[in-house]
Formats: C-alpha cells, sequence, structure tokens
C-alpha cells in the first residue's frame, strides 16, 4: 500500500450527511441513508472488488451484511430496518406466544448479523435489585457517533468507541449514572484475503471491580444440509439432554411461519494455539456447506459456548408488538428466522450455571481491560475439508463419535 489514509466520519447524531470516496487501496466507501430507517440512522458501506461490507453505527458498530467472492456470508436479518436509539426500550415486553415477557423488547431492534451483547446481562431477562435487565442488554443498541476509517498496511480498519452506564439506558442522556465499560470496537479485513475480524477491547473505566457479561452471536447464512460445527468433547441439546447425532445439520422449518429454534451447549473445546491473526488462541469452527465450501468462524474460548440453529417464522405469531388503545398487535418477523452459527458469552445464557468449567471470565479491576475477537475467513474446498477432519477427529461431542 503506497500510503496510509486515516479519515474521521460522523456517524450518528445531529448534523450527519451522506459521504463517500476511495480509498488508497482501492476500496470505496460511503455513509447513507437507507429508506424506512429513522431519520437520524445511517448505515456505513465498503466495497471492492471482491466484497461488499455494511456496518451499523447506530447499532454498537454491528455487522450486518457482507458478501466475499460473490458469496452470501450472512443471513438476511428477519427486520429490514434499523430501529433510532433516541426510542429504545430494553426493558418493554413484547408479547411471546401471546404472553407480555418483561425485558424482550431487544427483540424488535434485532437487524444485524454478528454483535456484541450485554454488558450487564447477555442472557435471558432476570430480574437484579428490583430491575428487570432485559434480554442481550443493551451493547447493541448504543450508537457510535464517530467512526474512524483507516488504511494500514494490508488491512482496511473501521473503529469507534461507547459507554456503559445505566443497564437498561442506550442513549448517553443528560442525568443518568456514570460510564463503567468503555468498549472500543475495530473492524478488520484484508484486502487479498476473504477474511473479516472483529476486534473489542472493553475497559473498566469504574472505581470498582466489575463482571462484564458480555455475549456475542453471529448469524451465518444457511442452505438446506449445511453442517455448523464446533469442536467439543461433550455437547447437549439446550434445556435437554445429549442430541442425536446429525444435529449440526441445518434445515428448513417444516411449517413456513412457524419458527424453529435449536441450541447446542458445548464443553471441553478444542482450543487452539496463535489461530487469530494476533497469535491469540482459539477455537476453529465451520459452517460446511453440501458444495465444499467453507466458513471459517474462530472464536474465542468462551465460559458458553452453543451452536444455534434458527429456521421459519415469517409472518408468524410467536413474536408480537404489542399495540396499544389506538393500534392492534403486530407481528414481528417480516422475512424467515433463518439463521445458523456461534453464540457465546461470558455467562450462561439461561443463568443456570451452565457453563465451562474450565473456562472462566474473572472481573475487570479499575482501570483493567479485556479483548475479544472473532475471526471469519471463506473456505475453498480442500481447506475446508481439512478442517473438517481435524473438528471430527477430536470430537463434535456425541457419544457415538467419541
Amino acid at each position: 500500500m503506497s500510503e496510509n489514509k486515516q479519515i474521521k466520519i460522523k456517524t450518528y447524531g445531529r448534523g450527519v450527511e451522506e459521504v463517500s470516496g476511495s480509498l488508497n487501496c482501492g476500496t470505496d466507501y460511503s455513509l447513507k441513508y437507507v429508506e424506512g430507517d429513522p431519520l437520524s440512522v445511517y448505515r456505513f458501506y465498503l466495497t471492492g472488488e471482491n466484497f461488499s461490507l455494511e456496518i451499523t453505527p447506530s447499532r454498537g458498530l454491528s455487522i450486518r451484511d457482507f458478501t466475499c467472492q460473490g458469496r452470501q456470508m450472512f443471513w438476511n436479518a428477519p427486520l429490514g430496518n434499523l430501529s433510532d436509539p433516541a426510542v429504545i426500550d430494553i426493558e418493554k415486553s413484547m408479547l411471546i406466544n401471546g404472553e407480555p415477557v418483561k425485558g424482550t423488547g431487544w427483540l424488535e431492534y434485532f437487524a444485524s448479523h454478528i454483535e456484541m451483547l450485554g454488558l450487564d446481562n447477555w442472557g435471558v431477562p432476570i430480574e437484579k435489585n428490583g430491575r428487570v435487565l432485559g434480554l442481550h442488554g443493551n451493547a447493541s443498541s448504543i450508537p457510535v457517533a464517530e467512526s474512524i476509517l483507516e488504511e494500514k498496511d494490508d488491512r482496511v480498519i473501521i473503529s469507534g468507541a461507547f459507554y456503559i452506564n445505566d443497564p437498561n439506558n442506550v442513549m448517553q442522556k443528560e442525568g443518568r449514572g456514570p460510564d463503567y465499560f468503555k468498549v472500543e470496537k475495530n473492524i478488520e479485513f484484508y484486502n487479498e484475503k476473504p477474511v473479516l475480524l472483529i476486534r473489542d477491547r472493553i475497559s473498566n473505566i469504574s472505581n470498582e471491580a466489575r463482571f462484564p457479561d458480555w455475549g456475542y452471536h453471529v448469524q451465518l447464512h444457511p442452505e438446506e444440509g449445511c453442517r455448523y460445527l464446533i469442536p467439543s468433547k461433550e455437547v447437549k441439546e439446550r434445556g435437554r439432554g445429549i442430541p442425536e447425532p446429525g444435529f449440526e445439520v441445518w434445515k428448513k422449518a417444516k411449517v413456513p411461519e412457524v419458527r424453529e429454534e435449536r441450541g447446542f451447549i458445548h464443553k471441553n473445546l478444542l482450543i487452539s494455539d496463535s489461530v487469530f491473526p494476533d497469535g491469540s488462541k482459539g477455537v476453529e469452527t465451520l459452517l460446511h456447506y453440501k458444495d465444499g465450501i467453507g466458513i471459517k468462524c474462530i472464536i474465542p474460548p468462551s465460559p458458553y459456548t452453543m451452536s444455534w440453529f434458527s429456521c421459519g417464522g415469517k409472518d408468524g405469531t410467536e413474536f408480537m408488538i404489542p399495540g396499544t388503545n389506538r393500534s392492534p398487535d403486530k407481528k414481528l418477523l417480516q422475512k424467515n428466522w433463518d439463521g445458523v452459527g456461534p453464540e457465546i458469552g461470558a455467562s450462561a445464557l439461561d443463568h443456570d450455571g451452565d457453563t465451562d468449567p474450565g473456562i472462566t471470565q474473572g472481573v475487570l479491576e479499575p482501570g483493567e481491560s479485556m479483548e475479544v475477537q472473532i475471526y471469519l475467513e471463506l473456505l475453498e474446498k480442500k481447506e475446508a475439508e481439512k478442517l473438517l477432519e481435524q473438528i471430527e477427529r477430536y470430537g463434535s461431542g456425541v457419544p457415538s463419535r467419541n
């Protein structure tokens, strides 16, 4: 690369304007408004010869779409438009199978494909100190006001930061409590490699020790018969027992409007040395398509690791947005909830302590930081087959395979 370039771009708040340009490496960038989004919300795009990437600054600099060498890497989010952070209500009750459930408002804003969750609660809603901590927390709904786009060696990086204060607060409002976590987000991709890397740093900026209850979901693009594999010696179906062989295969919904969901909790993972670009340890997982192509998804060794399969649900009544005196209840899902991939966290999703005893997340003392990374790479057939053999050799967790 002949010359590095750094650009600051206002990505949320007053005075945001559409911008566009090109980097020295030939990558084009643009900040655009999308019809149907709130007027304050803009999306950020990076495009090159063999890829396109969409990022949502209004959702904590989350990833929405990524195509690589003509291949769609992520699912089609069931919600087409984004929400306005100024009016998001994390404590809101959604109707789930006709019953209001406190703290499930996050479902109404679920429109991205890789998101940080937490940081006071990344799991299902829970009551603590007389308050309901909402589903998946507020980290994925806090906007990043300014982003930095940078060329560096063989990479393009977009970065930004936001702060956590009240666990049910999204916007940085006057009169709020003090900030206690700072989140610094970095999204990197390589000009000549089919790779996407997310590096997030969580810092305790308070004056007391705090537990960073982080989580992530990665919603990859499923195809009938594809397999998502996590190398583990122990696995059980969420809320049930040992799954049947073949549980790692994704299938379409039997009834399109009825959403199906399966989750499998993995323990005793195959943790490999130096698999992240910086030399960190990680767990190499694989989404393997029937045509032999694969997506390698490296996740950090996490106390909670689940493989997640979902399908169907378009125009279904499982999730409903409560109506008012003037309007009826509204169906939430505009598309099928067709997705597959890992869901990881610092604690148990269901607050039942069902985590890997060999992997723990401690508190952060004042001034301490930690980093979480997620790595995605599109694999050709030979590379995918090699990783598949490695995972199956270690084990899928099902006794009949060990």
